[in-house]
């Protein structure tokens, strides 16, 4: 089964990975790679056609960087996720600037989405706090097509999303 990879589709993923996710003990998984087989199981059982970890090149750089999962075919979609734990809070721009800047790269893809999957336990981040942090970041130097990038934030009792404009 293959479906293209729509907005909506991803939003209602990603609440239910978010519950899945919750299932684990505390501390259980307190990185990105602790939630990082979950997602991509998900992703690819309900959608098809995912790739985890590909390769991508990138100009002056001696080492490849890695897309977290891309989804095949004539128009595809690529995405980098960020993961927030109790103790641990790696989803505001200044931590994911290469991130957005891969993604912003991907001129060939459809859709191009950062995700923040918020697991701490906490209340929700400021939706327009988080935003601002995104709005300082720029898609770097060098002639390159820039693209913009959708951010989703999902928390338990919320998800909102935005796009970041390069």
């Amino acid at each position: 089964m293959f479906r293209r990879i729509t907005k909506p589709q991803l939003l209602r993923a990603c609440k239910r990975v978010i519950e899945l996710a919750q299932q684990y003990k505390p501390g259980e998984h307190h990185r990105e790679m602790g939630y990082d087989g979950l997602l991509f199981g998900y992703l690819d059982g309900h959608f098809g056609k995912m790739e985890r970890q590909r390769h991508i090149r990138r100009t002056g750089s001696s080492r490849p960087k890695r897309l977290d999962f891309r989804q095949g075919g004539a128009r595809p979609v690529v995405i980098e996720f960020a993961v927030r734990t109790p103790g641990r809070n790696e989803i505001y721009a200044s931590q994911n600037k290469d991130e957005i800047r891969k993604l912003a790269r991907q001129h060939k893809a459809s859709a191009r989405y950062l995700l923040l999957l918020d697991l701490s336990k906490k209340r929700p981040l400021n939706a327009s706090g988080l935003r601002d942090t995104y709005r300082q970041v720029n898609a770097g130097p060098g002639k390159f097509i820039r693209k913009p990038v959708q951010v989703v934030y999902v928390h338990p009792d919320l998800v909102e999303s935005f796009i970041w404009r390069p």
